[in-house]
């Protein structure tokens, strides 16, 4: 394989000057490690939401708070980001963005749909025929906002990558 059939593989905006040393600490050090932490912690935070009770509802609030802010830096580093100089990290860094807001949508949905399954009154009508339903659903929305989430945070990943191996403009 030559140089230029790998450059389709290479972000545009990056530092194509990297010694091997610093790309394998790049990965070894800081992606790896901070992917599996991530996913292993999402592991969990499910299990504690699909418990029985109403008490964890507030993990998905915390959640919410936490994404709709990571989405307002993406999308005011997007305003600032200078377009003509980092072009594709100027999407990566709005595509960030969307993601974070996306996720953070389906944590507060996850939120209400739990709050809605613990107001239903057990053994009445609603409960039986829908208290299936609204498990299902805030199950599967707070899993959909996990992984959406470490989406977001990869994108962002190679965002900071990039920003901190490119040379100064």
């Amino acid at each position: 394989m030559s140089i230029e059939s790998l450059k389709k593989y290479i972000h545009p905006d990056a530092n194509p000057n990297l010694t091997l040393l610093q790309k394998l600490s790049w990965y070894l050090c800081v992606s790896y490690p901070f992917l599996i932490f991530i996913i292993s912690g999402s592991f969990a935070l499910l299990i504690y939401f699909t418990r029985n009770d109403n008490t964890s509802i507030s993990l998905s609030n915390v959640g919410f708070g936490m994404l709709i802010a990571l989405s307002s830096v993406c999308f005011s580093y997007h305003r600032i980001l200078q377009a003509a100089d980092y072009i594709r990290l100027h999407h990566d860094v709005q595509k960030a963005g969307e993601l974070f807001l996306t996720s953070a949508i389906a944590f507060i949905l996850s939120s209400a749909l739990k709050y809605a399954y613990f107001v239903l009154t057990p053994g009445s009508f609603l409960y039986e025929w829908f208290g299936f339903v609204f498990r299902t659903s805030y199950w599967i929305s707070f899993f959909s906002a996990e992984v959406i989430c470490i989406f977001g945070l990869a994108k962002l990943i190679d965002v900071l990558h990039i920003r901190i191996t490119s040379p100064a403009r």
